[in-house]
This record gives C-alpha cells, sequence and structure tokens, in this order.
C-alpha cells in the first residue's frame, strides 16, 4: 500500500518536474548542444541514433557529475525572432517540441533515444503568441500532433499553429524531413531585420539543459523511498497506513 503511494506522489511530481522552458537554445544556459543533420529518429525510421564519439563522452564526463541538476533533451522545429522582455531586446529560438533524451553507449559508440509519444510543449513558444489566451498551452499540448512527425503529422502542426500564431511564418516547414544546417540557422538569426514576423524552420538539435529545480529533491527522495520495502512510524502515519496498536484495560 504505502509503496503505491509513494509511486503515485513520484507520478505526480515527475508531471510538473517536465515544466522546462527554453527561451534560446543558443543562450549560455545551453550546454553541449548540438544541431543534427537527419531527423530519422523524430520519423521513426530508427529508434537509437548515433551521435558523435567526441561529443558524447564529453556529455557522459558531465553528467556523471551532474545527473541529477542536468538532462539532455531532444529539440525540434525552431521559432526564431525577438521580443521585448522585461524592457530588453531578446533573441528567440525555441524549439516547440522538447524530448527527454535517454543514453546508451556499445562499443564505443554513443546512441540516444526518445519517447515520442510523450514530448513536452516548449511553454517559451507562447512568447511569440499576439494574445496570450488562457489555457494556451494546454490547447496546444492537446491539439499538437505527439508519436513521430512524418509529413502528415507536420501539416497537421501547421494548422493548429496558425490558429494560435497567424502571423507565424511557416514557408520553411514545408522542407522536412528535410533539417537546416547549423550555418543556415545562425545565418537566418544574424540575418534577420527588426519587426519581422516570427519563422518556424524545420530543425533538430540536443541540449543539456538545467532541470526544474521546484521538484528535484522531492522527486530525489521518493525514488528512494519508492525501493523500501518497509517505512517509519512516521512516514506510515502521513500515508495513513499505520496500524494502531490498542492495549485492552
Amino acid at each position: 500500500m504505502q509503496k503505491a503511494l509513494v509511486n503515485y506522489f513520484k507520478s505526480c511530481y515527475q508531471s510538473d518536474y517536465r515544466a522546462i522552458s527554453l527561451l534560446n537554445f543558443y543562450s549560455a544556459k545551453v550546454e553541449h548542444s548540438l544541431i543534427l543533420e537527419s531527423a530519422e529518429l523524430l520519423q521513426g525510421k530508427i529508434l537509437e541514433f548515433p551521435v558523435p564519439t567526441n561529443w558524447g563522452k564529453k556529455v557522459e564526463q558531465r553528467l556523471a557529475i551532474y545527473s541529477k541538476e542536468k538532462a539532455l533533451y531532444y529539440c525540434s522545429f525552431f521559432m526564431f525572432g525577438e521580443m521585448i522582455i522585461a524592457e530588453k531586446k531578446q533573441n528567440i529560438a525555441s524549439p516547440l517540441y522538447l524530448h527527454q533524451v535517454e543514453r546508451k553507449i556499445e562499443n564505443d559508440i554513443f546512441y540516444i533515444s526518445v519517447d515520442a509519444e510523450n514530448p513536452i510543449i516548449n511553454p517559451a513558444i507562447l512568447q511569440a503568441a499576439e494574445n496570450i489566451q488562457l489555457g494556451l498551452l494546454e490547447n496546444l499540448t492537446q491539439k499538437l500532433p505527439k508519436g513521430f512527425i512524418q509529413f502528415d503529422q507536420v501539416f497537421e502542426l501547421e494548422k493548429t499553429l496558425r490558429e494560435f500564431f497567424p502571423t507565424l511564418d511557416f514557408s520553411s516547414i514545408e522542407k522536412y524531413p528535410n533539417l537546416w544546417t547549423s550555418k543556415m540557422l545562425k545565418d537566418l538569426q544574424k540575418g534577420r531585420k527588426e519587426n519581422t514576423p516570427f519563422v518556424m524552420v524545420p530543425a533538430c538539435g540536443i541540449a543539456m539543459l538545467n532541470k526544474p529545480t521546484g521538484s528535484r529533491g522531492i522527486l530525489n527522495e521518493l525514488e528512494k523511498m519508492s525501493e523500501l520495502n518497509d517505512f517509519s512510524t512516521p512516514l506510515n502515519e502521513i500515508f495513513g497506513t499505520s496500524k494502531q496498536k490498542y492495549i485492552s484495560r
């Protein structure tokens, strides 16, 4: 009973734990960013995607030290533009989708994989909305396609986003699954003029980000508790599963 309750609370906090936001893929807060040249993983053509060995080794070394604080995310369909935030002009390079990455090493080859059915819709893309409606993120989460992204899903993605972002430039998205290169993305950032519409481009990348801090400590504790077979008296009291002993008089 206690273990079931602990796992339930762990699932609740994992949901909150997914509340991550990435405004600019090129910001200093992003570590070991890597733009990919193939969309095969996002398409579902392969389930494990090989990444450069040197990059993989650096990531493993970093995560060996900071696995509780940092994680890898697969980013796709980037929205570019500029916004005034807190009276400062900021460049926006926000991926629409964020997928948590699983890693595997086999014969010194580094592979990544994602759970395509459970993407995170990046809250930072709301910056491009002319009017941020109440519940907009929830609407997008429900309506945007999930799973592997093929041509039909790209059409559905564009149709959904046009409903909420009518001025967003989609002229490049139809080139998917051909992806923009790192140079093309950087040239886009440098060449953008002021007061031009936000643009969405087909691009995929990997980024190491800080995990949300709000639930990190609690999640770690719940993870340890879920492995226990015996719980202390105070925990049994909290979960309402204590067995009180009464002494007859």
